[in-house]
């Protein structure tokens, strides 16, 4: 669906990384893979229409936010009923937690009203996530080359590509939570050398960021926080700063939640039981098997993650035990479970283990190139496999983002259409019906436009209200 241009000068990058590893420049290696990253980033964030699922409600919500941040809204000014069980045609939007939404609002307005205006902070932390991989993979095992391919597999993996572009559903939501997870884990990471408050509070603090971006599975945080820390001898300094932690957490999630329950009661009180209904039912016909994650993390993650995560839990049990690895497997293993669990399932819902994931293949990816033998023929398999670890990966990407494909036309013509619209002089009273790109129509302008056709009682309040209504043949903009 994109150019080949940037595409093919970030796979260039990446080569030029390698060549300055080789080098010793390894400032230079991880400074080339995190632009490459980036160049691959800005590609599919210039896609010049908003994306049907979720990205083109986000935009509008975020839209809308930009004119007064404390309240959320789909509909502006629903000049009829707004439904609030229904999240796609809602007044009052708490459907999503709102950090990721204020971003993109502050994003508008500093760029203006833009399809790369909502992707720029999605493009901008993305491209932070790969150095934050970088960084966890070298404190925790003190290896530049096990690092730097960590970085690479981050900053080419084809679902994460697409997620900050918002190409595919969850869109910049599960980008967000992603990246303040693994900004909690870094931090974690850190404390392992230097336990003091503010490691402590800054774990709080992501954690809580992430909450504000998709809720309580950024708890995953504390486990591997645990995991990497603890020490019978010092229980006491560990209770200490886990209630930091815990209190830091709080006190950054837990204000917006008590501002949306006591200002929209009815609105949050449906949607935290909406949430709810995600893990005892199947909704919006997201069903899927009970292996499913499991199966989507040899896609998404990397095709030898089961075998390596098998392999790994054995030499943790017969071999040697070691903290980082087992941490490194909670952050994977617990949030596969827990969502297998949920009857509700979606690819990007487990989006934020792949940094784990990307950690621990070249940790392997690692001790095989270390791998000694006098035999030609496990040389040469060592080799292979080596080989595979990377070209999986990047055959993998280029699925994905199909760099060969061209525009999707119809979403272009219809996009320059609900702008055209935009510049015209429209009575601000009209009302649009029949509009399947209801959404896109009141992104682009600031008229309220509806998906079906109105009923003689809705004619009857617009014309009391004093507005206009037209309705739209074939579902297509004038």
């Amino acid at each position: 669906m994109s150019g080949p241009g940037l595409i093919i000068l970030s796979f260039l990058t990446f080569l030029l990384s390698f060549f300055a590893y080789k080098k010793g420049n390894n400032t230079a290696a991880i400074g080339l893979i995190v632009l490459g990253g980036l160049l691959l980033r800005l590609d599919l964030a210039a896609d010049p229409y908003l994306h049907s699922w979720d990205e083109r409600f986000h935009a509008l919500v975020a839209k809308h936010l930009s004119g007064h941040f404390l309240l959320p809204t789909l509909y502006e000014n629903p000049v009829l009923p707004a439904d609030y069980h229904n999240w796609t045609s809602a007044g009052i939007w708490v459907h999503k937690q709102p950090l990721p939404l204020w971003a993109m609002a502050l994003s508008i307005k500093a760029f203006g009203l833009s399809e790369l205006a909502i992707r720029i902070p999605s493009v901008l932390l993305s491209t932070v996530a790969v150095y934050l991989t970088f960084l966890i993979c070298l404190q925790l095992f003190k290896s530049m080359r096990m690092a730097l391919l960590a970085a690479f597999l981050h900053s080419i993996n084809g679902l994460v590509l697409e997620i900050t572009s918002g190409r595919i559903a969850t869109d910049h939501i599960d980008l967000f939570f992603l990246v303040f997870i693994e900004l909690g884990i870094f931090f974690s990471v850190r404390y392992m050398t230097h336990r003091n408050l503010l490691n402590s509070l800054l774990i709080g603090v992501s954690m809580g960021l992430a909450i504000l971006c998709k809720w309580l599975p950024a708890l995953i945080v504390l486990p591997v926080w645990a995991i990497l820390v603890f020490q019978k001898d010092r229980w006491k300094e560990f209770l200490v700063h886990g209630s930091v932690i815990v209190f830091a957490c709080a006190c950054i999630f837990l204000p917006w939640q008590l501002y949306i329950f006591s200002h929209f009661p009815q609105e949050s009180k449906w949607e935290a039981g909406f949430n709810i209904r995600h893990i005892t039912e199947v909704l919006d016909g997201q069903s899927a098997g009970p292996f499913y994650y499991f199966t989507k993390a040899m896609i998404t993650g990397h095709e030898f993650i089961l075998f390596i995560l098998a392999w790994l839990f054995y030499r943790i049990l017969m071999v040697k035990s070691d903290r980082r690895i087992a941490a490194l497997m909670i952050w994977i293993v617990l949030p596969l479970l827990f969502f297998t669990f949920v009857q509700t399932k979606m690819q990007a819902y487990t989006l934020f283990t792949l940094p784990a994931i990307f950690i621990l293949v070249a940790y392997c990816m690692d001790s095989l190139a270390a791998y000694q033998s006098d035999n030609k023929v496990n040389i040469r398999l060592v080799r292979f496999l080596l080989f595979l670890a990377v070209a999986l990966p990047v055959r993998y990407t280029i699925e994905r983002i199909k760099p060969f494909e061209p525009l999707e036309a119809d979403k272009i013509a219809m996009t320059q259409e609900r702008k055209a619209l935009g510049r015209r002089l429209l009575p601000s009273n009209l009302v649009l019906f029949n509009d399947s790109n209801y959404i896109e129509t009141m992104f682009y302008t600031n008229l309220n436009s509806y998906p079906r056709k109105p009923e003689q009682a809705d004619l009857d309040s617009l014309k009391r209200k004093g507005y206009t209504s037209e309705l739209l043949p074939d579902n297509r903009a004038r």
